[in-house]
């Protein structure tokens, strides 16, 4: 029996990339489930039964906040389907930043329809722990991704300011990961 690679991009790294991705995805269709077979489905426009407004919340944070900022925080390190040494650096960082971008609009849309619905069903906005969590949770997420793209991106700080800046970008990074699953 042949032992399983490591992080260089061989099998051990294209079964771990694939163990994560299948409960990603499984978690996706267990949600989108739920919301369309037992909640009456998803909607950003209804003029009757508001329900389905609220019901593509759940879905658009998990797809955004969840999915799509794990796959931000993998690609950076490995890339499944490629070793390491056929990306470049400068690629992987586009594709970090693109997931990011795309985990961002959908927590935005998601933040969206959770404020649509209460306005048109006429309830009352933000009682819950979890609604503020969650206003935190994607606030915190906007300014790191703000802060991020002007630092290492666009204009880019000096050399050593992004070497002193990488550790603590991750670390705040997994930080708010670790809000928006916990808040989830």
């Amino acid at each position: 029996m042949q032992p399983l690679k490591g992080r260089d991009g061989g099998a051990g790294a294209r079964v771990g990339m694939f163990t994560v991705l299948a409960h990603m995805l499984a978690a996706v269709a267990l949600v989108l489930l739920w919301c369309i077979h037992f909640c009456g489905g998803l909607a950003l426009l209804s003029h009757d039964n508001k329900q389905p407004i609220f019901n593509a919340h759940p879905i658009l944070m998990l797809l955004g906040l969840i999915v799509a900022t794990a796959k931000a925080i993998l690609c950076y390190r490995s890339l499944p389907w490629v070793t390491p040494q056929l990306v470049s650096r400068d690629a992987r960082k586009k594709a970090h930043l693109a997931l990011h971008v795309v985990g961002l609009a959908l927590g935005g849309l998601g933040i969206y329809a959770v404020f649509k619905f209460p306005v048109e069903a006429d309830i009352p906005n933000l009682y819950s722990l979890h609604s503020w969590i969650g206003i935190t949770t994607i606030s915190l997420y906007a300014l790191h991704w703000l802060t991020a793209f002007f630092t290492f991106f666009f204009p880019g700080a000096t050399a050593a300011t992004r070497r002193s800046a990488v550790p603590w970008h991750a670390l705040l990074g997994l930080l708010v990961f670790a809000l928006a699953v916990g808040n989830a």
